[in-house]
């Protein structure tokens, strides 16, 4: 038991090592990919696609598992009867004068 305790803890002393050595390179990844995400090259309305996100580094997968869609089954959207922007082509009021 002593020396398998032993293992654990060494194999934990040299992982903390391996993740200090790698900080700063994960820092300045992290820092590269905020400055692609905020530097304005989309907008918020944009879509990052499954490619895209892969390219920029982003751990994706595709496929949604079956649990996820039980859960949003829990949670029903109401469907809308009209829309929630109505387009107006002339003033609604007129000024006076």
């Amino acid at each position: 038991m002593e020396a398998n305790m032993k293992f654990i803890i060494s194999t934990i002393i040299w992982i903390f090592f391996i993740l200090a050595a790698l900080q700063p390179l994960l820092q300045k990844r992290l820092l590269e990919m905020a400055q692609i995400l905020t530097e304005g090259r989309w907008t918020h309305v944009y879509p990052v696609t499954f490619e895209e996100a892969a390219k920029l580094g982003l751990h994706v997968n595709k496929g949604i598992p079956a649990e996820l869609y039980q859960l949003m089954s829990l949670f029903p959207q109401p469907v809308k009867q009209q829309p929630s922007v109505e387009y107006i082509t002339i003033p609604k009021f007129r000024r006076p004068g």
